[in-house]
């Protein structure tokens, strides 16, 4: 999927369905939206009408990372529909093709104070042995902008939220190369010395997680950004501090 600075994506409605796909769309981006309202739906939905950071979208529904686009967009509709919950603002999903087709992972999310959030913990699906990683309830999502038009979604928390900031959390991108991936900043002891008192020194590291394609080594990684902190604690509190 494109984004275009000046007009921003629009979904485009595939055949008959209320299923919407991305336009232009590229190789390997599988993501299709699915309008849940049946009444009067429009040939074509910009980006921008399926989600509201407060109060409800103009059209809600769920965004659906597939592993492929399905071979019958009018059977995987209705399974779709089928096995998701009906949603109060725009909510995600990942799926795989199949007959019939299934879905991994449904993050639900609800209103608070009216603001989108996360509506129940939630783990993401991923093939056994592989480290997961799970969305919080009540975690705020905010859609990401980039000229005023969508290019993601942030999980994030309300401490990291600030008008002068953009939050910072697990990442959702809807536009680019990494679509249906999941991808944060984290702290890890994976490279760092082993502790010598009560403070841990930690390494940050770029994370990107593809759950329909797991042994896809570009869209999932641990990739080192050479900095340094310490973890220490103090009086039951803990302390980040950036050492290099």
């Amino acid at each position: 999927m494109t984004t275009n600075t000046t007009s921003g994506v629009v979904l485009e409605q595939v055949l008959s369905t209320l299923l919407y796909e991305p336009t232009p769309r590229r190789p390997g981006e599988h993501l299709l939206f699915l309008r849940w309202a049946t009444a009067n739906p429009p040939r074509t939905i910009p980006l921008e009408q399926t989600w509201a950071d407060s109060g409800l979208p103009q059209t809600n529904g769920y965004f659906i990372f597939r592993n492929a686009m399905p071979d019958d967009a009018a059977a995987f509709e209705q399974q779709m529909r089928a096995k998701l919950p009906e949603p109060t603002t725009s909510a995600f999903a990942w799926a795989t093709s199949g007959t019939p087709a299934s879905v991994q992972t449904v993050l639900k999310t609800k209103l608070d104070n009216s603001r989108p959030c996360v509506d129940g913990d939630t783990q993401l699906s991923l093939p056994p042995g592989l480290e997961t990683v799970g969305f919080a309830n009540n975690a705020p999502v905010l859609s990401i902008r980039a000229d005023g038009f969508i290019t993601g979604f942030v999980v994030t928390h309300p401490a990291l939220i600030s008008p002068q900031s953009h939050p910072v959390g697990l990442i959702l991108p809807v536009t680019g190369s990494f679509v249906g991936c999941v991808q944060f900043e984290g702290l890890t002891s994976r490279f760092a010395e082993p502790p010598a008192d009560d403070s841990a020194r930690k390494n940050l590291v770029n994370v990107s997680i593809d759950p329909h394609n797991p042994l896809d080594t570009q869209r999932n990684f641990m990739r080192f950004t050479g900095a340094e902190y310490l973890l220490t604690e103090s009086a039951g509190a803990y302390f980040i501090t950036r050492v290099s």
